[in-house]
């Protein structure tokens, strides 16, 4: 009897608890169990964040650079005149001198027009393209403030948006949030290299609107190059202000002070009506 109780005596003496020593131990593995998941936890969320925005960018960026391009295509279109309609009203239906170009003071601020492959004279000629009375399509894109009751972004450098107006009287309207710049240069056509007497190649270097002015040859614009700055509309994106090259194809650094995250876009259009 005596053996018996000397075991479970030493038995449950064994199994008092912990030391102190063996609590601070499994504290600290726990601390850094906890720790490695909470890194985990954060940097999966800024992997999110940081990729959410770059998509949401590359859409933007896209989808502004396909609208812009749709629009330039159609500048300075003269459809033959439909049999309803052969003789048009006086000063109706017809384009100014320069149908693209500078919209304003503004040197990046581009004006197309185009006229409606349904004028407004014939009552059978439907459906219309554009609202004007005058039979005229017009666009005019350029950056500027935000359109007021829109959710206001965490960067500060996405207080701008990409703005078109449609000449319908509505006044501007925003198209892409977070386009914080946008540079519009011209390809003037002046070579005739195959004989037809029809200038057909662009001569090189592309120029913004004032070199255009300056040179008298707005009726020489034969494409247009379009440059995007588009920025996320989040702040701590990226761990550090990231350096970008804008216009994409130069050597020129953007001055960046914060942690957004930008993306450059660029596309050349041919104006198909002034091409051969």
């Amino acid at each position: 009897m005596n053996s018996i109780y000397q075991y479970a005596s030493s038995s449950n003496q064994r199994q008092e608890g912990f030391s102190l020593v063996e609590v601070l131990v499994a504290l600290m593995i726990s601390l850094f169990l906890i720790a490695g998941v909470i890194q985990l936890f954060i940097g999966s969320k800024q992997s999110y964040r940081f990729y959410d925005a770059l998509s949401r960018i590359q859409e933007n960026g896209r989808f502004a650079l396909e609208a812009i391009s749709g629009d330039i295509r159609m500048a300075d279109y003269r459809p033959t005149p439909i049999p309803e309609n052969p003789n048009p009203p006086p000063n109706k239906y017809s384009l100014p001198t320069t149908p693209i170009g500078r919209g304003s003071a503004n040197e990046n601020d581009i004006l197309i027009q185009w006229l409606d492959p349904c004028p407004p004279s014939p009552a059978l000629c439907t459906p219309r393209a554009c609202p004007a009375a005058d039979g005229i399509c017009s666009r005019r894109y350029f950056v500027g403030p935000r359109t007021a009751g829109s959710t206001a972004p965490t960067c500060p450098s996405a207080a701008t948006s990409l703005l078109v107006d449609r000449g319908d009287g509505a006044g501007p309207q925003e198209l892409i949030e977070g386009v914080q710049a946008i540079q519009v240069l011209y390809g003037i056509c002046d070579t005739d290299t195959d004989g037809d007497a029809l200038m057909d190649t662009v001569t090189p270097p592309y120029r913004n609107a004032k070199a255009v002015t300056d040179s008298g040859k707005w009726l020489n614009v034969c494409s247009v190059r379009i440059n995007l700055l588009v920025v996320s509309l989040e702040n701590n994106i990226v761990a550090t202000p990231q350096t970008i090259l804008f216009p994409a194809e130069t050597a020129t650094v953007f001055p960046v002070n914060d942690r957004c995250l930008r993306q450059a876009f660029s596309t050349t259009v041919r104006i198909r009506n002034r091409m051969p």
